[in-house]
């Protein structure tokens, strides 16, 4: 039993990955976007790795110091798969035994650290506590399976919580607080999005600090300096480590709106709104565990400290997030440090406070029946029946092999494609912006089916989102264009009108159009989407793109990226 408390963690990722082989192998779509990013990136770094060894450690640098979407978190899937091949299995596999087995370790950590510095007791129960967390927060699988692997900055929030945590204020070296600001900033690097939780933990240092200065109850200019040393060394690091490893990219972070940018993702939502989308992404059962966990921490005066700091961090964090953008199953990773946390914590002061093996029991059935429950919510399709009358006491997102009943008319498309290039090469641009149809869909059919085109190399990159990207100037290169009939949309029409603007201009032959010649073949896509081709027949005319940029000037006056080529 006492090597099984730290062998867990091998055995889970045995479990998990047993449900990734049939996931993976039920699974039969076309994957797209985030979904396939990083296991894009993953693959081609793989292959560079092999080759060219040197050039792609130049180019993971390069990346990280310029890049939003740098290659960093790709490192060791990359590793991975060079040694196990490009699959979608090999890489879901890989994201769950190289980041999935480190978020788990460091959870353990974290817990241990803490755990002994607060001296709670029976030490050895610790990992058992962290297992338990583990268990219960069973929505952090989810984004795996959809083709994220941003649970390996839930490894990098753990370890940083469980070296900033697992020392007193008065104890913590400055070696631990280099190291704590250089995690935080390697958080911050390896996914944009994290840097929400690295200011959270920011001003969760800043209020230890006030905590400790103000618990002293001495206000000399020693006791303001001694406050000050944590927050300004942390800083110091996690400020010098952006700036040696990503000066770039740091400088574009610090002078850009992305509230604005992404304000196409960011739903005007009430709070009881926002609230719903909590309790449909962990279901009141979860949410109930860690207030409940959290109520006994603050209740006891050792950890009540720690209880405060992570409420601050969690409450920050979500905030910070909300006021740019709304969640996507990646980003509520950044609650699971804190969470899973709070709820070993909980384990561990509760086994401290229960009289006798009964009520260990009644505590250890509650814990299990709504682990089961929540997991089979998410991950067993059979379980519906089980889980429906419980609605939001079980989280809301279902996991589900898709599969699509149209790959063989995108197949007969793709072949199509091919065929235009050998008489008229050229791009292909795709108006068109859903999990239908996309410019992603399409340039990722390789990986998704295993199947081979000289098409998908010649698919531009699309204009999606208007203020993100701006002025679609892709179609004024695009020697076929493809035309989604309804007009295929993934966010508000009023935050795509670089696609929906042009898309209608093609169906009704206005503007750029003119210069193309509407073809008769055509695809049927699912939910009976019909795909228009259009094939180049002239240079388009100033006069013909200046009343494309007239439309968009119209719905972005003061926006001239959005109406200029």
């Amino acid at each position: 039993m006492n090597r099984l408390r730290y062998a867990w963690p091998v055995l889970m990722t045995l479990v998990i990955v047993c449900y990734a082989v049939w996931f993976v192998g039920t699974e039969l779509t076309l994957y797209h976007a985030d979904q396939v990013t990083y296991w894009s990136y993953s693959l081609n770094l793989a292959h560079s790795l092999v080759t060219r060894p040197l050039a792609a450690v130049f180019a993971i640098a390069r990346s990280v110091a310029e890049m939003d979407l740098n290659l960093l978190p790709a490192v060791p899937i990359a590793a991975a798969l060079a040694v196990f091949g490009g699959s979608r299995l090999a890489y879901v596999v890989s994201v769950i035994s190289v980041y999935g087995l480190a978020a788990m370790a460091s959870s353990m950590f974290a817990l241990c650290s803490v755990g002994r510095g607060l001296d709670l007791g029976k030490r050895e129960l610790a990992p058992w506590a962290a297992w338990g967390a583990v268990l219960t927060l069973s929505t952090i699988w989810r984004p795996i399976f959809i083709g994220y692997l941003g649970i390996g900055g839930v490894a990098l929030g753990c370890l940083v919580l469980g070296l900033y945590l697992g020392e007193s204020p008065s104890q913590r070296s400055t070696k631990t607080l280099l190291i704590v600001g250089f995690l935080a900033a390697l958080l911050m690097i390896f996914r944009r999005w994290y840097g929400f939780w690295s200011l959270a933990f920011g001003v969760m240092v800043v209020v230890d600090a006030t905590w400790s200065f103000v618990a002293d109850r001495d206000l000399s200019r020693g006791a303001l300096r001694r406050a000050l040393r944590t927050p300004l060394i942390v800083a110091a690091a996690g400020l010098g480590t952006l700036l040696v490893l990503s000066p770039v990219i740091t400088f574009q972070r610090l002078t850009t709106d992305y509230s604005d940018r992404f304000s196409a993702y960011s739903a005007d939502l009430s709070l009881f709104q926002r609230l719903a989308s909590v309790v449909h992404e962990y279901g009141l059962g979860l949410i109930a565990l860690v207030l409940g966990a959290w109520l006994v921490i603050v209740r006891e005066p050792a950890t009540r400290r720690i209880a405060v700091l992570l409420a601050v961090q969690l409450i920050v964090a979500y905030a910070a997030m909300v006021s740019v953008q709304d969640h996507s199953p990646q980003h509520w990773y950044l609650y699971a440090p804190a969470a899973l946390l709070l709820l070993g914590l909980g384990l561990l002061c509760l086994e401290s406070t229960l009289q006798g093996m009964k009520a260990a029991v009644h505590v250890g059935l509650v814990l299990l029946l709504i682990a089961v429950t929540s997991a089979a919510a998410i991950y067993v399709p059979a379980a519906s029946w089980l889980v429906k009358p419980l609605g939001p006491i079980v989280p809301g997102n279902r996991l589900e092999p898709e599969v699509r009943d149209d790959l063989a008319e995108i197949d007969r498309m793709m072949r199509f494609l091919d065929q235009r290039l050998e008489t008229e090469p050229g791009y292909t641009y795709v108006l068109a912006s859903s999990d239908t149809l996309s410019e992603h869909v399409l340039a990722f059919t390789e990986l998704s089916l295993g199947t081979s085109y000289r098409a998908t190399r010649t698919i531009l990159q699309s204009s999606h989102v208007d203020k993100r990207d701006g002025f679609p100037v892709g179609l004024l290169d695009a020697t076929t264009v493809l035309v989604a009939e309804p007009v295929q949309l993934h966010l508000d029409p009023a935050d795509q009108q670089v696609i929906a603007i042009p898309a209608e201009s093609f169906l009704d032959g206005r503007n750029i159009a003119r210069a193309f010649r509407r073809l008769e073949q055509d695809f049927t896509l699912q939910g009976g989407v019909r795909v228009v081709v259009f094939a180049r027949t002239r240079p388009n005319r100033p006069d013909e793109v200046r009343e494309l940029s007239d439309l968009l000037a119209a719905a972005y006056p003061d926006r001239p990226e959005i109406f200029r080529p």
